[in-house]
């Protein structure tokens, strides 16, 4: 038997709803993304399909299979258990390299790294995110506002002193360039 984790938004990974403490089965040949129950060895390698957002769990697996197909970074299983929610945020800092927190007063989603990266987000009433900033060694480098429907509307990037402000009316059309230096000063590449 091995460990391993799941990485659930709303008790749900991969169209499946998972409850602590019951045992989940397949039956016929594990097949890649098509049949068998999906895991992380290392739960830092879950990030490639899935965000921190304010339901974000993560949960401890056991893998009680004797047939387990093994790739990469996952593997694919025809019989685990639940074992446990992990909520300490040091092991989530030590399993993650990130924590977070999440204060539903206010639907603000802060995420600390161990490299000095921090994430503000803010989220509208119905769960999409209105607002993201990012700070390096405690100052802003980035801020990105949605519109409700999760589409990208405008992106900050400060870099040389200088905001660089990206604009987006749709997220595929780039409208306009600014910079803003610290004087407040606007300019533009176009």
């Amino acid at each position: 038997m091995s460990k391993g984790y799941l990485a659930t938004v709303n008790e749900e990974c991969f169209e499946s709803k998972w409850s602590i403490g019951k045992e989940y089965q397949v039956s016929g040949k594990i097949e890649r993304f098509k049949n068998g129950l999906l895991y992380f060895r290392n739960p830092k390698d879950m990030f490639n399909y899935v965000s921190i957002c304010p339901t974000f769990k993560l949960l401890q697996i056991e893998d009680l299979s004797k047939v387990t197909e093994h790739y990469q970074s996952y593997s694919f299983s025809n019989h685990i258990r639940i074992v446990r929610e992990i909520t300490n945020p040091d092991e989530i800092m030590n399993l993650l390299g990130r924590n977070f927190s999440y204060d539903s007063s206010n639907r603000t989603l802060i995420i600390r790294n161990e490299i000095e990266i921090m994430e503000i987000s803010i989220y509208f009433e119905n769960g999409n995110i209105l607002n993201r900033k990012v700070f390096y060694e405690g100052k802003p480098c980035q801020e990105y506002f949605y519109n409700e429907n999760k589409e990208l509307i405008m992106k900050l990037v400060f870099n040389n002193n200088l905001w660089e402000m990206f604009y987006f009316k749709h997220p595929s059309s780039n409208l306009a360039n600014l910079k803003i230096n610290p004087d407040g000063i606007v300019f533009t590449d176009l």
